[in-house]
């Protein structure tokens, strides 16, 4: 079986492969209905524009790899309702310049960067990257990959540890005898921070 290059109809194949050899069929059977109504809810509450362009593209400081519509991705975003910008069935992957891009022009460009610097911080001043439809009508999403996850995860759960740890001595030691609940003193920090973050933003 594929891994790394298999598509979407690969993967849930080799699904029913393994579940088959594990004697698992009928709970890989309940699950790929389960997973087949949820890509249905995702496809109805997104509606996308049938009529528009994806690009999925995995960008590091030395390349533009696009996910063709024969790529684990390009398929899962097709099957959810996006046309993938590359409909070719010979290659998960496709490299790709400035100007190629520029011919393939997508309504929307979905970048997964790998690093902090890619090779779209050197195209952001070409004047052929600004004439983009995705770029000109601010539908470059970018998400990130692994670059910040191996550190904001860890940190994350060590401070939300510490935030509880922090709360729970706060509402115990505050006004002995009465103890305050950890959740009311977790909102009461918490909250002031959520309304400036979405003030700020």
């Amino acid at each position: 079986m594929k891994s790394l290059e298999s598509s979407y109809d690969e993967n849930i194949t080799a699904f029913k492969t393994i579940a088959k050899a594990v004697g698992q069929e009928e709970k890989s059977e309940k699950r790929l209905t389960e997973h087949t109504d949820l890509i249905n809810k995702l496809k109805t509450e997104i509606a996308f524009d049938g009529s528009k362009t994806v690009l999925p593209a995995a960008v590091r400081e030395d390349s533009f790899n696009t996910h063709t519509s024969s790529s684990f991705t390009g398929q899962l975003l097709e099957k959810i309702g996006m046309k993938n910008a590359i409909q070719q069935t010979n290659g998960a992957y496709a490299e790709m310049n400035l100007e190629q891009l520029v011919q393939l022009n997508p309504d929307v460009i979905l970048v997964m960067k790998s690093s902090e610097k890619t090779v779209i911080d050197q195209w952001q001043t070409n004047p052929l990257w600004k004439d983009l439809k995705a770029v000109r009508n601010n539908q470059v999403i970018i998400v990130y990959g692994n670059l910040k996850h191996k550190f904001l995860l860890p940190t994350s759960a060590m401070l939300g540890t510490l935030l509880i740890l922090v709360s729970d001595s706060i509402g115990k030691g505050l006004f002995v005898p009465v103890e305050i609940p950890t959740g009311i003193v977790t909102s009461v920090i918490g909250a002031p921070y959520f309304l400036y973050l979405l003030i700020k933003k």
